[in-house]
């Protein structure tokens, strides 16, 4: 019986987590990147599908999948794919710059050569696209409508296994 219920449990999960990744909006943002130029959802009608990769400074895997992340950009950016990264802590609960997360950010991006577009996330992405992330590295991908395709990723991945995901939404 115990079992069964763990399993209907699961299955629960499993079938709101598919329902809610297929097709879903990204929705409307505006924010800034780490340069300061102003970033919202049309960033995304760049591309036909968007890697959105929610990262944090303090972050150790965020850190060492960065330099396959910078490759990805560069090998993927005359195919339709882009990258663009959302730095979880670049800013307090309040939504406030926090300069030196800022500052940390851009030279780790400096250090792994990844010149992808990353978003220093806004008070209203706080409470609305943020919300729900639970860990980091987290990883939707969005495609040319703005429309969440796929399924969240959660933890980071060699670069076959990106590749592999990208190749499937593609």
């Amino acid at each position: 019986m115990k079992k069964n219920f763990i399993v209907f449990i699961f299955s629960i999960f499993f079938l709101c987590s598919a329902s809610l990744a297929s097709a879903a909006p990204f929705g409307n943002f505006s924010a800034s990147d780490l340069d300061g130029n102003i970033v919202s959802q049309d960033v995304f009608s760049n591309a036909d599908l968007t890697m959105v990769n929610i990262w944090g400074t303090f972050c150790g895997p965020c850190i060492r999948e960065m330099p396959i992340l910078a490759e990805l950009s560069q090998e993927y950016a005359d195919k339709g794919v882009q990258i663009v990264g959302i730095v979880i802590d670049a800013v307090d609960n309040n939504g406030t710059a926090q300069q030196t997360q800022i500052t940390a950010a851009n030279k780790i991006l400096t250090n792994a050569n990844a010149k992808y577009v990353n978003i220093v996330p806004s008070y209203g992405m706080l409470g609305n696209q943020l919300r729900v992330v639970m860990a980091i590295p987290t990883t939707v991908f969005v495609n040319k409508q703005g429309e969440i395709v796929g399924t969240t990723v959660i933890g980071s991945k060699d670069k076959q296994g990106w590749v592999k995901i990208i190749e499937s939404l593609r």
